[in-house]
């Protein structure tokens, strides 16, 4: 096959996604296999499972807690229910994640020099997006802040922050 041709079922494949059937509601408490499912057998994004932000800054903490570890404190939050995230689905199929909360609650953000801006107890921050493969380059992650923005506001932030 050549290289256009390849270009032209990529896009053709691209276009298969259906946006149209796309949901986005808050988590539940008994989503972890839906969690486990969306992030795969590798926590996402090389076993972070949405804890960078979570954990106090330096490479090393950071090292010893990718995978196994992140997966477990993870699940801990969800069955504290003390972690806010809003997935997109396309039926019962989870596409996407976006996660969000008191900026107090992130300490690596607290500490970042980059990050430093003007905030209060008040100010919510969105802090992690997975959107599927196939599912990127569609909106989704647009829909997704869109969605965790207005959850912030609805449990109570007085201002919400985001980050690249």
């Amino acid at each position: 096959m050549s290289d256009r041709s390849n270009f032209k079922h990529k896009k053709q494949a691209d276009m298969a996604v259906d946006t149209a059937m796309l949901t986005i509601r808050p988590l539940k408490e008994d989503d972890w296999p839906i969690i486990v499912e969306l992030f795969g057998e590798k926590g996402a994004c090389g076993g972070c499972w949405c804890m960078w932000w979570r954990l106090p800054s330096g490479g090393k903490s950071w090292e010893q807690s990718k995978g196994q570890k992140n997966r477990n404190s993870l699940q801990q939050l969800l069955e504290a229910g003390k972690i806010h995230s809003v997935m997109a689905f396309s039926g019962e199929k989870a596409v996407g994640w976006c996660s969000f909360g008191p900026r107090k609650e992130f300490p690596r953000l607290v500490k970042s020099r980059a990050l430093q801006s003007k905030w209060s107890d008040g100010t919510w921050s969105i802090v992690c997006f997975y959107v599927l493969p196939q599912w990127r380059t569609h909106g989704i992650a647009t829909r997704l802040l869109e969605a965790a923005t207005a959850r912030s506001f609805a449990l109570g932030a007085l201002e919400v922050q985001g980050y690249p």
